[in-house]
């Protein structure tokens, strides 16, 4: 297990890369829309899509490839979020967020980050529920969602609206965020 001061010296050498450099800035902005108004701003998305996209087709002189990349990261972070969304478990906002991510970071790199930023979101969860002491509704919750996607995926058609009580709202923005930054601080340590 690598000690504070190789995490704090990867973290220093991440953000010396002006790419990683907007992606965080970009993220951190996210972060602080969602978190103060839980909405983040679709001029913020969709600019950070398109310089994810520019960054990956002209640095290094990727080009297309490099294109080809960033736009499959694109859709697989739009993709792998979106039935969050379908399930109302988190906003449109968010899926957007993490196909910026995905312009940014590529395939396969994306769905790595996702696991990070996943893990992050369950911890978040899991912490507001215990600290609002709300645990018995955020169960019963979950299983609502869990028989509505087995549903949906047995039957091919979407369960039938029932409306959870919403226990907390989670600005996943801060997940996206802070899963991405985890994502690129063991990244570094496993090629440092």
């Amino acid at each position: 297990m690598p000690d504070l001061s190789t995490v704090l010296a990867s973290l220093q050498a991440i953000l010396a890369r002006p790419t990683t450099m907007l992606l965080m800035v970009l993220l951190a902005i996210a972060a602080v829309s969602d978190a103060r108004s839980y909405r983040i701003p679709n001029a913020l998305t969709v600019a950070g899509m398109l310089l994810g996209l520019a960054v990956n087709t002209f640095e290094g002189q990727a080009g297309v490839a490099g294109f080809l990349g960033g736009l499959g990261g694109l859709f697989a972070g739009l993709v792998a979020l979106l039935p969050m969304y379908v399930f109302g478990i988190s906003g449109a906002g968010d899926v957007k967020l993490m196909a910026m991510v995905g312009a940014f970071l590529g395939v396969p790199d994306v769905l790595v980050a996702l696991l990070f930023v996943f893990l992050t979101g369950g911890i978040l969860a899991l912490l507001t529920v215990v600290v609002r002491r709300v645990t018995r509704q955020f169960i019963t919750n979950l299983a609502f969602v869990l028989r509505a996607a087995t549903v949906t995926a047995l039957t091919g058609v979407r369960a039938e609206e029932t409306r959870m009580v919403s226990v907390a709202r989670l600005p996943y923005a801060v997940c996206i965020a802070l899963g991405t930054l985890a994502f690129l601080i063991v990244q570094q340590l496993a090629l440092g």
